[in-house]
């Protein structure tokens, strides 16, 4: 997601040298505030989640809660495009909804990282 801290996190990956291009996506339509914030050649919008996870190595989590994590992620079947991806959960949830996350994703040959 590119909220608050999405957003934050991904103006600093595209600061970074060891990063070459850091592939957003985002729920809901962004503002004009936002998308003037994305304004780095080495960030790039995609409007389907699958697209930005197939041209990643690394998929950052950063949704506000577990819904929006199960609806994301888990109402489409996203493992062909996770599968030996490095996938870091950094939303709002509680220990038992991580672990949930940890053993649905894991079973799509994705490694999970708890890092809130």
């Amino acid at each position: 997601g590119i909220g608050a801290m999405g957003l934050a996190m991904a103006q600093n990956l595209a600061k970074s040298d060891h990063v070459a291009q850091v592939h957003l996506w985002n729920r809901k339509d962004l503002t004009l505030e936002q998308t003037k914030k994305m304004d780095s050649s080495k960030m790039k919008l995609h409007q389907h989640l699958s697209s930005a996870i197939q041209h990643s190595s690394i998929v950052v989590v950063l949704l506000f809660d577990f819904a929006s994590i199960k609806d994301a992620f888990l109402q489409f079947d996203m493992s062909p495009h996770l599968r030996s991806k490095i996938l870091i959960q950094s939303s709002t949830v509680t220990s038992d909804e991580n672990l949930q996350l940890q053993r649905e994703f894991s079973q799509t040959g994705v490694r999970f990282i708890e890092c809130p």
